[in-house]
């Protein structure tokens, strides 16, 4: 089976429709995972022996991290990648994000964050107890903080 390319109109198309799951305004989600379970099973062998292995979602779990980027594009570059601390083994985990992954991540988090802890809120103060991302540039948890 052919790999899908990133710039495939299937990708664009999946990238929407999660989009507009995030804001609520899509109620196709077994479209949506039907889809990524294929972008999964056409472009990731690795993630697709995890699948294979009884997970009934798509949800990957974090010890997939810990042998590989599970990164699904082999035409474009990660934009970013976030490494785990590598302190639950040897090897550090990696999560690569394509433009488009990245771009999701934020709209989730900025979405969420405004629907469902800032919502009743007029003026809300945030005290983060991480270092920020400069300090931290390979942590997930800084980058989506800031």
């Amino acid at each position: 089976m052919a790999k899908i390319s990133y710039r495939d109109s299937f990708v664009e198309r999946l990238c929407d429709r999660i989009g507009a799951l995030i804001d609520g305004q899509c109620d196709e989600q077994s479209v949506i995972v039907s889809e990524l379970r294929e972008l999964a099973e056409t472009n990731n062998p690795a993630l697709k022996r995890y699948q294979t292995k009884g997970t009934i979602s798509t949800a990957v779990p974090d010890a997939a991290f810990r042998h590989g980027s599970l990164f699904h594009f082999n035409d474009v570059e990660p934009v970013r990648t976030f490494r785990t601390s590598g302190t639950s083994g040897s090897v550090r985990g990696i999560a690569a994000y394509s433009p488009r992954g990245l771009e999701l991540m934020h709209h989730s988090i900025i979405t969420h964050a405004r629907n469902e802890l800032f919502d009743q809120l007029d003026r809300p103060v945030v005290l983060r107890l991480l270092p920020d991302s400069e300090a931290a540039p390979d942590s997930i948890m800084p980058y989506g903080m800031a």
